[in-house]
């Protein structure tokens, strides 16, 4: 009796794999396909995700398989995480000599009016250097596509080579310090003033959820001591400025490290960098992942569509629903 069930059970799963691995509309991937097959262009792959592509677990594996048989044509998508105070992927780093105010899409926040291509968004009102190093020679890139905000358009930035990390020249330090909540602020946006993270905060104060007007909590107020001598070993490899909410720079040479001085009188406001080569053919492998996300968030913000649709991938592959099974959303709705 036992052998007879313990083969249902192996029968169904087997049923279920099966059932599970079949490709609904298949036909709608030939384009992408034959494309690949043919390897004559650059194939543009776009991934969006909550969490696990955030950390860039399952992409990083994908990216790896993809450009080793076809080639690679840049690291694609990207966001200054690590200044964003959030978690990215581990292949390269991101740093800055200024702290700037910070949200991702699912944060519930009056400061930003959009969110752009990664659903994330930084911004300060100083001028300030923001670098992206990049672990793996085979992502050299010589062509950048800046995500910046309309108000930018204009204002004047610059790009350096630099032979040492801006990581070296800076350093975090925090205070601890009490602070009373102003009318209507939330957990994120305190957060984002004092530089710190929403964990943090829970940490210091209870377990802390939703913050109430004229509550006294306690908080950490990060800032970056910065060493000017960074500057002695910059090269100036190109000056230009803003475009509308786009900005893209060409590079006369290859390179892993990109130390961008960004001078906006009107604030500087990021939504996410491509980094591209000059490949000819091959694969870039973009993701947009954000810890919590869900199907609506990625709807909310008008931008971000108009911005991920300059990237004309010829594929987008969408990895959400874990987060709405914590909700009470029906089908319907869904």
């Amino acid at each position: 009796m036992k052998k007879i069930f313990l083969s249902i059970v192996l029968g169904f799963m087997a049923w279920q794999t099966a059932v599970g691995q079949c490709i609904s509309n298949a036909e709608s991937l030939t384009p992408f396909v034959e494309k690949l097959k043919k390897n004559e262009a650059v194939t543009q792959i776009l991934f969006l995700g909550d969490s696990h592509i955030q950390a860039d677990f399952l992409t990083a594996y994908l990216r790896g398989k993809f450009q080793q048989k076809y080639g690679n044509a840049g690291r694609g998508l990207v966001f200054p995480y690590q200044v964003a105070n959030s978690n990215g992927p581990s292949d390269f780093t991101s740093y800055s000599n200024a702290t700037w105010e910070n949200f991702r899409l699912v944060y519930e926040q009056d400061i930003f009016s959009q969110m752009g291509a990664s659903g994330f968004v930084i911004g300060n009102k100083e001028d300030s250097f923001l670098e992206f190093d990049f672990k793996n020679p085979q992502d050299e890139f010589s062509k950048v596509i800046i995500f910046n905000d309309e108000k930018m358009e204009n204002e004047p930035f610059e790009v350096y080579a630099s032979p040492n990390s801006l990581k070296n020249y800076t350093q975090r330090k925090s205070k601890l310090i009490s602070y009373q909540v102003q009318d209507g602020q939330t957990l994120p946006e305190l957060a984002s003033q004092f530089y710190t993270t929403t964990t943090r905060l829970r940490v210091l104060n209870k377990s802390l959820q939703t913050p109430k007007a004229g509550q006294t909590i306690q908080t950490d107020k990060v800032k970056i001591d910065y060493r000017p001598e960074f500057e002695n070993g910059l090269t100036l490899l190109q000056n230009g400025t803003f475009g509308k909410f786009c900005t893209e720079v060409n590079l006369a040479k290859p390179q892993s490290r990109f130390v961008l001085k960004t001078k906006s009188k009107k604030g500087n406001i990021f939504y996410g960098f491509q980094f591209l080569n000059q490949a000819k053919k091959g694969v870039v492998f973009n993701t947009v992942g954000v810890n919590g996300a869900t199907y609506y968030d990625f709807v909310r913000y008008p931008l971000q569509v108009q911005q991920l649709l300059t990237i004309q991938p010829d594929v987008v592959m969408i990895d959400l629903g874990t987060n709405e099974s914590l909700s009470n959303i029906t089908k319907v709705e869904f």
